[in-house]
């Protein structure tokens, strides 16, 4: 679950909040389409300038 996605054009980041699976980490991801689930491949910790880097 997440409690926050920044979207840059067709990216996105999202910062997890599921205490299972690293709580506070950004993960880079896209929607296919507006509205559709956020597809996750990459995760940069919690440092959301190294995201931001990332993109």
């Amino acid at each position: 679950m997440v409690d926050l996605i920044i979207g840059f054009s067709s990216l996105c980041l999202a910062r997890s909040v599921d205490s299972d699976n690293h709580p506070g980490d950004w993960f880079m991801g896209h929607r296919p389409v507006p509205g559709s689930p956020l597809l996750c491949w990459a995760s940069y910790g919690a440092d959301l300038g190294a995201a931001i880097d990332g993109l």
